[in-house]
């Protein structure tokens, strides 16, 4: 049952799930999904016309009310003739609940039993995957870093950051591209006074950029990616399955292509974890970045999806940038799939791995 503006998904769905076109009956309603008689009539008109049916299951997760209700009433009424189940998708427990309290198909969390992959998911939303593929694994860069946890903790640091805003401003660079023959020893002198890299190493340009594209921009998703990896490894009871950073998708609209990024994507069965990372502290740009993450996270994976941003921000005696977003998240009625991961989580992977553990323990 289907709108004119829920068709595409229609069709990728049936795509996604490899049935054969003959085995669908489609009831479409073009413009119709809120004509509550228009929907009871169809729908009853469509199982009239099927032969022989012997049991009908009306799912009503998804729809809006009045298609709910107008698809309710069609099957009670057909559903004199046999037997009829009724269920929905319960959030809370990932479980098909029965009108009667019972589990269908199984007592089992859904979620270790539906895997499908991010891939799969960009696909039933009508998503492309750019060619620019995801990746599934941490630079060499980054895994050298790694081996000091030290240079983690100076990485969170406010003085660096404060020292890395710095050179970025007097060069006018945020992009590794933009760095220059002539700003390379301006860079080279920043990281290794905060002790980044080791004062013996010698670096060519192409080598600056691959630090800056880390330091400047990526080493906090790759530090949840890296961590989510190694809770993945080490705790099979979080059932935790495709990990991915540096996702781009791109939806197809009539006025032409529109492009995203999401920095981490974790899935636990079906249930997606969407995570934003920002090196940014200012309440502004952490509140804009935890309501696009929000939005993505439900705009793919639903109410079950939970959308998690991980910023340089913390509560001090001169910010209460944490509170301050957790307090806005809740106004939006969106506290309770969404958390927020701030410095003092970032300074080491121990306490990173702590704080991503606590929420996928909720």
């Amino acid at each position: 049952v289907f709108s004119h503006e829920t068709e595409k998904f229609k069709e990728s769905l049936i795509d996604c799930l490899g049935i054969s076109k003959e085995r669908v009956i489609e009831v479409p309603l073009g413009c119709e999904e809120r004509n509550h008689e228009e929907i009871k009539t169809l729908l009853l008109g469509r199982l009239e016309k099927c032969a022989a049916i012997s049991s009908i299951h009306l799912n009503y997760t998804g729809g809006t009310k009045t298609m709910v209700l107008a698809a309710y009433e069609a099957v009670v009424s057909f559903g004199r003739k046999c037997e009829a189940l009724y269920s929905y998708l319960d959030p809370e427990n990932f479980k098909l609940l029965t009108t009667k309290g019972d589990c269908f198909p199984c007592e089992k969390d859904l979620r270790f039993c539906v895997k499908p992959t991010v891939e799969d998911i960009f696909r039933l939303h009508c998503i492309d995957m750019s060619t620019h593929r995801p990746k599934g694994e941490v630079t060499p860069e980054y895994e050298r870093l790694l081996a000091d946890g030290s240079k983690i903790t100076q990485l969170a640091s406010k003085d660096f950051q404060d020292g890395l805003d710095q050179f970025e401003k007097e060069c006018n660079i945020n992009k590794p591209e933009k760095i220059k023959e002539e700003n390379k020893e301006k860079f080279i002198d920043v990281i290794k006074k905060y002790k980044i890299i080791e004062k013996s190493e010698c670096f060519d340009l192409s080598k600056c950029r691959n630090i800056y594209s880390i330091v400047g921009h990526s080493w906090i998703e790759q530090a949840v990616f890296y961590v989510l990896k190694k809770i993945k490894n080490e705790n099979a009871q979080f059932g935790l399955g495709e990990i991915l950073w540096s996702v781009e998708g791109i939806i197809k609209k009539p006025d032409g292509s529109r492009r995203f990024e999401i920095d981490v994507i974790a899935l636990r069965g079906y249930q997606m974890y969407v995570f934003s990372c920002t090196s940014d502290d200012k309440v502004k740009m952490c509140k804009q970045k935890a309501l696009e993450v929000n939005y993505r996270a439900v705009q793919m994976g639903g109410e079950h999806a939970k959308s998690i941003l991980v910023c340089l921000g913390e509560n001090s005696t001169e910010t209460a940038c944490l509170d301050d977003i957790q307090k806005d998240m809740a106004q939006f009625d969106a506290a309770r799939n969404f958390s927020v991961i701030g410095r003092d989580c970032l300074s080491s992977n121990e306490k990173l791995e702590n704080a991503i553990r606590g929420i996928l323990q909720k």
